[in-house]
């Protein structure tokens, strides 16, 4: 089944704080369109189930969106962009380590700087992937 506005709208559970809504104009979007679907939770392309919290991940005061797919599988992170889009900014690592869906289901989390420093090679950011801690 092909998702809808309306499918995603009914099968994304907000996480955190308040009262929090996912913006419209994320849900309206067709991220079947999208290059390497793939990548995406199975909620915003089909008839999956996901989690999302709006965080600023960035600084500059507008949240950007992380949807988990449920039970486990891709997790995403995306970014408002110009003209009302939502651009796909890459998948979250570490979102199936032991205790993080119940942490973020209970509002415990916090946007941290990254342990490692980047590199930066011909425009494009080199990170190292921290495994889960046990």
């Amino acid at each position: 089944m092909r998702a809808t506005p309306q499918s995603r709208f009914a099968n994304i559970t907000v996480l955190g704080p308040g009262r929090q809504v996912l913006p419209d104009s994320f849900v309206q979007q067709s991220w079947d369109l999208t290059t390497r679907t793939y990548l995406l939770p199975r909620c915003l392309t089909g008839d999956g189930k996901c989690e999302a919290i709006l965080s600023d991940l960035d600084g500059d005061g507008t949240p950007e969106i992380l949807v988990f797919a449920l039970p486990t599988g891709a997790a995403a992170a995306f970014k408002s962009a110009p003209g009302g889009r939502w651009l796909f900014l890459g998948s979250v690592a570490n979102a199936h380590c032991p205790g993080v869906r119940d942490a973020l289901r209970a509002g415990k989390f916090e946007t941290v700087t990254p342990l490692l420093k980047e590199i930066e090679v011909n425009q494009q950011r080199l990170r190292v992937n921290s495994e889960c801690f046990q």
